[in-house]
């Protein structure tokens, strides 16, 4: 990555508040990012890793940007969301679905060592990323309990430095805004309107669930790491 480039995306990042687009636009400099986004992903909506990720930032944008404490700064939570997915492309090639994450997170160090992002920021967004308490406790064929889940959250908050509250938080932002980065997934997880748009709830301040099953496992989970 030139210092050109390095410049750009360290200054953008210090806006706080950039543009999901721009921000991604920028990252695509670096050629194992361009190359990533350009690749397509398993599923039923077919989907490039550049369409999932740009849904994803479009929900963080329209639903939580400037109202929900995260662990990371709004800039640096952005920069999360764009860089999430980045191994997932690899993974679905080699029908090794378990090392989406693995291989996502090389790709982030690869990012890291040639920028001066800061190496705390990069350890913060690289334990969100490895962990699915949420998505994991509520598909059933996971097997994965409440407890396990709560045990889950309980060592990144650690690993953060915050709170199991503070941590459930910023994952279940995260959650919310990768299921909708995926339209059929989207309509399957949560309510739905005339318009096939997910239901956000002002009062629970987050999206509403379609089965009344995964609420309950949900709100469970939600209760443990009180």
């Amino acid at each position: 990555m030139g210092a050109t480039l390095e410049n750009a995306l360290l200054d953008l990042l210090r806006q706080n508040a950039p543009s999901g687009r721009t921000l991604m636009s920028v990252l695509r400099g670096h050629h194992l990012i361009e190359e990533a986004y350009t690749q397509p992903l398993a599923g039923v909506d077919k989907l490039s890793l550049e369409e999932h990720t740009t849904a994803v930032l479009g929900c963080y944008e329209n639903f939580f940007e400037g109202h929900e404490a995260l662990a990371l700064s709004n800039g640096h939570f952005k920069l999360l969301l764009s860089l999430h997915d980045l191994g997932k492309p690899r993974a679905v090639a080699e029908r090794q679905f378990d090392k989406q994450h693995d291989y996502t997170c090389r790709l982030i160090d690869a990012l890291c060592n040639d920028t001066a992002l800061p190496r705390l920021v990069i350890s913060k967004i690289k334990t969100i990323i490895s962990g699915d308490p949420i998505g994991l406790c509520l598909n059933k064929k996971s097997h994965v309990s409440v407890e396990q889940s709560r045990r889950v959250v309980a060592e990144m908050a650690e690993k953060l430095g915050i709170t199991m509250r503070e941590c459930w938080s910023t994952i279940l932002v995260y959650y919310q805004c990768d299921v909708s980065g995926y339209g059929s997934l989207r309509r399957k997880v949560f309510l739905s309107d005339s318009l096939g748009r997910q239901i956000y709830s002002m009062e629970k301040r987050r999206f509403l669930f379609r089965d009344p099953e995964e609420a309950e496992r949900f709100e469970a989970l939600g209760g443990a790491v009180r």
